[in-house]
């Protein structure tokens, strides 16, 4: 009785042994990965930030470069295993949130950009001259109320993207013991983007 109690523990022992070998393993397997996913997405975030550029002659191609990065960083989120209650696999939900972030502060940018591009078109625009003087009056009455009511947005937009770009600069400053040197948005990229959009506000406002 004595041997097969001492042989069912010692099974037991090597099962416990086997299990937290194989769960440390598949934890630092995963954590690597993930932190891989973290320094893609920081990267794609921080070029878009770095190459932050408000002029509405290149708006499209800003645009353009915006969504490209998001859908490139959604679609590293996605790959990275996500429960189906939506919490994540062993303890990433801090690192999940920064990529989600890194996802959220260029869709602010994406709609800051077409809000800049709708501004411009209507400044670019030239009232209709047909017609009387009231006709004439009436056309720049109305173009002066849609563009005061962009400008509006701008404005608006402009402020949603400062927090975006704080927020995104005080986790950084949360987290940046828990990674290596790269894995985060670069400060720099983000300080760039800060000052790209205070110039942008003071041309416009001139």
């Amino acid at each position: 009785m004595r041997k097969i109690a001492f042989r069912l523990s010692a099974i037991l022992v090597v099962l416990v042994i086997s299990y937290s070998g194989y769960y440390a393993y598949a934890q630092a397997k995963h954590v690597k990965y993930v932190t891989r996913a973290l320094s893609s997405c920081s990267a794609r975030t921080a070029i878009v930030l770095t190459h932050a550029n408000h002029d509405f002659d290149s708006l499209s191609r800003a645009i353009r470069n915006v969504s490209e990065a998001i859908t490139y960083i959604d679609g590293v989120v996605n790959d990275v295993h996500i429960h189906s209650d939506g919490s994540v696999h062993f303890d990433d939900e801090q690192t999940f949130a920064y990529m989600k972030l890194c996802g959220d502060t260029l869709r602010t940018e994406k709609s800051f950009l077409e809000a800049v591009g709708e501004l411009g078109s209507l400044s670019a625009a030239q009232p209709v001259r047909q017609g009387g003087g009231k006709a004439l009056a009436d056309a720049q009455l109305g173009a002066s109320v849609r563009s005061e009511r962009a400008f509006d947005e701008l404005l608006a937009r402009h402020k949603l993207l400062r927090e975006a770009l704080t927020e995104i600069r005080n986790e950084n400053a949360a987290i940046s013991s828990e990674f290596p040197p790269g894995a985060l948005v670069d400060i720099g990229a983000i300080e760039h983007a800060q000052r790209e959009l205070d110039l942008f506000l003071t041309k416009t406002k001139s």
